[in-house]
């Protein structure tokens, strides 16, 4: 089963840019997915093709089914480090409050 990498803009950096007018839209992009969690982890680690775009804070990773409204079987969350200018892995307790009771951000 594929895994899916969704670059999100969380609602607290919406809350603080000026950019956005309507606050309540979530702003996302799928970058596209991998068959294997190894090459998804190594993108997500590299950073390929600037899925941050200087604009998305959050990442996540989802391992999900095949077939019309699948079933997402896990997901890993990664937040950007503007210092090191890097995606970090977020542990469970960590994962964004904004998030919860939403899944398959890829797929809709």
């Amino acid at each position: 089963m594929p895994w899916f990498l969704t670059s999100i803009l969380s609602k607290r950096a919406q809350r603080e840019s000026v950019n956005y007018k309507d606050r309540r839209e979530r702003i996302y992009r799928t970058f596209g997915f991998y068959n294997t969690y190894a090459d998804a982890y190594k993108a997500v680690f590299e950073n390929r093709c600037d899925m941050h775009e200087c604009l998305y804070d959050l990442l996540v990773m989802e391992y999900i089914e095949e077939g019309i409204h699948p079933q997402v079987h896990t997901t890993q969350w990664w937040k950007w480090n503007d210092i090191e200018n890097k995606w970090e892995f977020l542990s469970i307790e960590d994962n964004p409050v904004d998030a919860i009771g939403t899944c398959n951000w890829a797929l809709g």
